[in-house]
Order: C-alpha cells, then structure tokens, then sequence
C-alpha cells in the first residue's frame, strides 16, 4: 500500500517546521533582532510555533554594544557620560569575551591563527575600554569581577594569540586617548591615593615600555584635575619612568622621591624636594629631573650635566612642560646640608641659586617670541658656597638624598634684581 506523502511546502504550512534544505543552512551568525528577542522561546515551543519573521534588513546593534557609553569631546575635562540603563557585564565578562574570541580562531579555516589575533585584540580593547568606563560603579558593586582577574585574563588570552598586551593598553582606543588617561579623568575625588589594585595602577604596571605619547597622556590628564598627588603617585611606579634602570640604580625598594608643593598665594608657590641617591644618580643617568603640579602648570626642576662640556659642569634649569602656559618666575633654589644635624660644630651654609629672568617662561616644546624663554637655567659653579659640582656631596645626608627647597613668585622681577637671563 502507498503512503500518501505530502510537498515540503505543504508540510511547512501545517507543521509550522522548516523543510530539511532550510534546516541544513548553516547559522552566519546574524545578531537577533528586537522581534526575535521577544518571540523566542524554549526548545519545545519552537517545535508547535511557526517560526518568527525574517531579520530585518537593518539589525539593531548587539545587545553587548548597549553597554558603551558616550564621552563628549566637546570639554575633555567633563567627566564620563552617566552609566547606561541596559544591564551590566556578569561577574565573569572578561573571561566570557575573551573565551569567544579564542574559540572563534578553531575552526578548519583558511588564516585562522591571524583572525584569532585579531579578534582578540578586539576582545581586549573592549573589555578594558568597558572597564575604565564602569569603574566609577564598580567601586560599590560586591560582586564586581576584581580587576587582577580582568588584567590577568587580558593577559594570558594575548599571550595565547602572540599580541603584545603593553601595546594593546596603550593604543588610542578610547575616543583619541589611550585607557589611562580616562581612567586619571574619571578617578574618583574620595580615592585620593593609589593602591596596587586601583585601575590607573594596574594600567600602569601592565604597560611597560611607556611610550612617549601615553606619558604625555598621563601628565595632561592630571594637569586637568589639577592633581598633584595622584601625578606624583604615577611617578613613583618604575612604568613611567623613561629610564628602565633608574629603580636598580636608585636602589630605593619601592621608596620615590619626595615633591611635596604649597601654595600660599595665587602667584607663589613652594616646593619641599628630596631626591634619593642624588650622586648615585647624576653620575649614571648625567641627569635629576623632577616634574610636578603647580598654578595649573607642569613644571620641570633638573640637574643636568652642561652639554660638551669638557669640565663636566652641572647646572640647574627650570622649565615648563605642555598644555601649560606661559609665566614669569622669580625663583630661589636652597640647597640645605641633609647631615647638618650631626655635624660639628654647625652645618654647611645653604647653597642659594637663583633662578630668574625678566623674560616670560614659555612651555619646552612651544615656539619662544624674542621676550620668551623656553628655559631658566644656572650653572652650579656659580654659587658661592660651592667650588665645584663635587662639593655637593658634603650636602648629602649618609643615605645620599639631596634636600632642597624651591621658592617661586610669578610677578615679573624688577629690572634691578639679580637677574639670571635679562
């Protein structure tokens, strides 16, 4: 006896299943659509329920871009726009992003082990553009995914795909900037010290071989916060310093030096200074420098070996450093004796150099009028109380830190005064 069969079509329209040429299609991955969403369900419905309508030729974005948010560029010292409404990454996102971009490399297809690493440099940048996006949140979540397992994560999965994730962390990923200069923008005000799982602190450590760009980045985006502190927390982290050398040179196990600013006036300020291992230093390195904070501008504080010099002089140069502008200075630097309290019968006299112009000071890397100075500098043979360079080691206390103090009035000098550039 014949069995009666019935057309794919026919059995389309009353079983509501697709037919077996629609159903060994391969899925392309196609992002569900707000109609999908809303009239999927459970495996056993799907066999009584005809199936929903075609994607529409426009699909909404995936559900985890709904997660980015906006950062207006019109005042880089706005903060993050508020957090989006749509739900936030689980505990475990990191590991979920990365673990798919990994996955995804697998298959038997031609140039798959470079479309892994490129899909997980992507995986990376978003889960830390993510990251720095949310930590103001994050602060007060409990059940926050901790930030060592994030980076630790980040990581493994671009060592696995042959990337450099220093690289990755440093790129311009983030609305022009790299991920630490938002992070120091939107760091929270009631966070006032660094500690080693903060987020600047981590980008930091993770990002070796700090390229000139990011440093730049990161003085600016302290500049904008006018955070002294913080800036001089980041420069105490062997990451930022250009010389990979200086914590073996310096010896100081996680010690920094010391620049601490007051301001009393709006056109004065004081800086405290103690630099460790100072000879150690000058005689390795050719060159002390100090930045710091001060009236909204980034100052630069060195001692420097004079340029072919044959008698290996030393002098002492202030300047300014970018995005801040220009200004008189009318400055004293004392150099006090460190071991004066155990020396008999009294200590050295203070060295004063004077460091002054009647010419305006203008950033380092600006373009001088003839009544500008991009520069103040003085030769240390110049003060009195010292003969030569080498005196200064009787300055120094018995672990070699130079201690000194750094007087600045902005009002133009009168054209009477000791002046070290007229």
């Amino acid at each position: 006896m014949l069995i009666p069969t019935m057309s794919d079509s026919k059995l389309k329209e009353d079983s509501g299943l697709p037919t077996y040429e629609e159903a060994s299609i391969p899925d392309v991955g196609l992002a569900p659509t707000s109609t999908t969403l809303a009239t999927a369900a459970s495996n056993s419905d799907i066999r009584s329920k005809p199936l929903p309508p075609s994607p529409s030729p426009h699909p909404s974005p995936p559900p985890e871009d709904t997660r980015r948010l906006s950062v207006p560029l019109v005042n880089e010292t706005n903060r993050f726009s508020s957090a989006s409404t749509s739900p936030q990454p689980s505990p475990t996102f990191s590991v979920d992003i990365l673990g798919q971009a990994l996955d995804s490399g697998k298959g038997k297809m031609f140039n798959s082990k470079k479309k892994t690493a490129k899909e997980v440099r992507a995986a990376v940048l978003k889960v830390i553009n993510d990251t720095v996006r949310g930590y103001p949140k994050r602060q007060n979540d409990p059940e926050a995914e901790p930030l060592e397992s994030i980076f630790a994560n980040c990581a493994t999965s671009c060592s696995t795909a042959g990337i450099s994730f220093p690289a990755v962390l440093q790129e311009p990923s983030m609305e022009g900037h790299s991920p630490v200069y938002w992070a120091i923008l939107q760091r929270s005000d009631e966070f006032q010290r660094e500690h080693p799982s903060s987020l600047v602190t981590l980008l930091l450590r993770h990002s070796t071989d700090l390229q000139p760009a990011v440093r730049v980045e990161i003085r600016s985006a302290c500049l904008l916060t006018n955070n002294q502190d913080l800036f001089q927390n980041i420069r105490a982290l062997d990451a930022y310093s250009p010389a990979a050398s200086l914590g073996l040179v310096r010896g100081d196990q996680g010690q920094a030096d010391i620049i601490d600013v007051d301001e009393p006036s709006l056109s004065e300020f004081t800086v405290r200074i103690e630099i460790l291992k100072f000879m150690r230093r000058m005689k390795h390195f050719n060159v002390v420098e100090l930045e710091f904070i001060a009236r909204a501008r980034l100052w630069r504080l060195a001692f420097e070996g004079v340029p072919k010099d044959k008698d290996g002089r030393w002098k002492v140069s202030l300047s300014l450093l970018e995005s801040s502008p220009p200004t008189f200075v009318d400055a004293d630097l004392s150099i006090f004796d460190a071991a004066g309290l155990h020396r008999a019968p009294a200590p050295l006299p203070d060295i004063i150099i004077g460091l002054r112009s009647t010419h305006e000071l203008v950033r380092s890397d600006g373009k001088p009028t003839r009544a500008q100075r991009r520069e103040i500098s003085v030769s240390l043979d110049e003060a009195p109380e010292i003969k030569s360079v080498h005196e200064l080691t009787t300055y120094l206390s018995t672990e070699e830190t130079l201690k000194a103090k750094l007087v600045v009035n902005m009002e133009k000098p009168a054209k009477d005064s000791s002046c070290t550039i007229c």
